[in-house]
């Protein structure tokens, strides 16, 4: 300092990122199959997964049309169109965390 003594250097840094946030919220809402993202935070509220659509072209039209009116209505969706087997289309919407979803299906 100016009297010649030695000077503790002081420095705060506050902030709370978009990373930081992430990051705090897989590591309170995980499990050992994925994410489990709160509802606010998850990148979808719900996965509408079709099951049978290759035999059966309604499937995909009521999958479509269910897709269409909750987007409609602001729900966060995403149509599963990519004909996986049901285990590993819901193996992966497990591990991505989307915390709902439905089956659409001719039964």
């Amino acid at each position: 300092g100016e009297d010649g003594k030695p000077l503790t250097p002081l420095m705060g840094c506050y902030g709370v990122g978009v990373s930081r946030i992430v990051a705090a919220a897989i590591e309170q809402n995980n499990d050992e199959r994925g994410i489990l993202w709160p509802a606010p935070i998850a990148p979808f509220t719900l996965a509408i997964v079709p099951i049978g659509a290759n035999k059966d072209a309604t499937v995909m039209e009521k999958a479509e049309a269910l897709h269409d009116e909750l987007r409609a209505r602001g729900i966060a969706v995403i149509l599963d169109d990519r004909g996986l087997r049901p285990g590993a289309a819901f193996a992966d919407w497990e591990l991505i965390g989307v915390p709902l979803r439905v089956v659409v299906s001719p039964r």
